[in-house]
């Protein structure tokens, strides 16, 4: 979706907004997010493979060896996007890995980082479509 496009989306709800509230009998102002530029807002963009497959990709968990911390936590690894996703305003994407690779991510039995770092270099290639998603 364009930021043209974006912005007509944002346009045709603030309309949408401003008519319930006067059809309600109320005064309208815009809110704070409605005042901002496009850019400027929290956009929650959805996006799907044109494969419908499940994916799986790689996390690095960390949770405190010596159990003084009871939190624990986890980050995606991510890689450059394809294309349609930095035209949508990413600059980063999972790494999505094939059944054999993640396997072996997952047990790593000692593996050097040098391995690892093989092993996120066999990441599956899809293409992606996106949308504005409905709550935003």
């Amino acid at each position: 979706m364009s930021l043209d496009k974006v912005k007509a989306r944002f346009s045709e709800q603030a309309e949408e907004r401003r008519r319930k509230v006067l059809a309600a009998g109320k005064k309208y102002r815009p809110t704070k997010t409605e005042e901002k530029e496009a850019l400027q807002r929290n956009i929650i963009i959805e996006f799907r493979a044109e494969s419908s497959q499940n994916f799986m990709v790689p996390v690095i968990f960390n949770q405190d060896p010596a159990g003084r911390s009871p939190y624990k936590g986890f980050a995606l690894v991510t890689d450059t996007p394809p294309p349609e996703v930095r035209a949508a305003g990413h600059d980063r994407c999972p790494v999505i890995l094939s059944k054999e690779a993640m396997t072996h991510w997952l047990e790593p039995g000692g593996l050097s980082f040098q391995q690892l770092d093989e092993i996120l270099g066999q990441k599956l290639s899809f293409v992606f479509q996106h949308c504005l998603d409905k709550a935003s």
